[in-house]
């Protein structure tokens, strides 16, 4: 019954004994009332448990996107989050995806390059996020997420690439009991590059990620180099593929348990 705790306040169980089948009537008669209250009966005694604080997820976070719009590959996105409330804020550990608008929203860019949602209600038509069951059809992988950021105490993810697309961006927070919370800003909206891409800058983005040892960025870099056209010739583009399936294979040896 954790709907009737008020998270951050500590409080204890508590044990009465009584030894006989009429105390126990006469308690049962008492309930309702104080501890106090029911002891006085003269029917009872009490042993407390060791206190324990009421724990909540974490709340309140925000997520920010910077630049909020950009090119496939070129463009370096950051994303910051910030503002959790919890009892022990120190202790959180952060985690970052990106997921495609779902259809029937649309990203347009205003003047200023902020993001600009062809419904101010575009909250309401994201999908609700299975972040646990394997099977459910609202499993975050199963809707197309791609996590970014990967579990740390880090608020930040910085110079990151990002296929293009239209995107929201949900920052999750799990607390030590691993309660957690999310944060989702609409954005970036990521174009493709006019002129394509050079091999040199695909294959940066790609080896950029290979210091980290982090399989989901590697797989994040393969799939923006993806979403655009190599400028050159065809060996330009073969060469690019080259590094590209080198980089799978790299990943696929990571998430390999050991």
């Amino acid at each position: 019954q954790g709907e009737l705790l008020s998270r951050s306040s500590q409080y204890h169980y508590a044990l009465l004994m009584v030894n006989s089948s009429q105390a126990m009537q006469t308690l049962k008669a008492s309930q309702g009332t104080d501890l106090d209250a029911m002891l006085s009966t003269g029917h009872a005694n009490l042993q407390l448990s060791v206190p324990f604080l009421a724990d909540g997820p974490p709340i309140s976070g925000t997520i920010i996107a910077q630049p909020p719009s950009g090119f496939a590959v070129t463009t370096k996105f950051s994303f910051f989050t910030e503002a959790w409330v919890d009892e022990d804020e120190t202790s959180l550990v952060y985690a970052v995806y990106r997921f495609t608008v779902p259809s029937g929203l649309t990203l347009s860019l205003a003047d200023d390059g902020e993001v600009i949602p062809s419904n101010s209600s575009w909250k309401s038509m994201l999908p609700e996020i299975d972040w646990h069951n394997y099977s459910s059809p609202n499993y975050w992988y199963a809707l197309g997420g791609v996590l970014l950021k990967s579990w740390s105490a880090s608020k930040s993810l910085q110079g990151t690439a990002l296929a293009a697309g239209s995107y929201y961006v949900v920052a999750r927070a799990v607390d030590l009991l691993r309660a957690g919370g999310s944060a989702t800003i609409l954005g970036p909206l990521v174009q493709v590059p006019a002129a394509g891409i050079s091999a040199s800058d695909a294959t940066w983005a790609i080896q950029s990620t290979f210091a980290a040892n982090d399989a989901n960025s590697i797989l994040n870099a393969v799939d923006s180099v993806n979403s655009v056209d190599i400028a050159g010739d065809a060996s330009a583009a073969l060469e690019v593929s080259d590094m590209a399936l080198d980089a799978l294979s790299m990943a696929i040896d990571i998430g390999e348990p050991s």
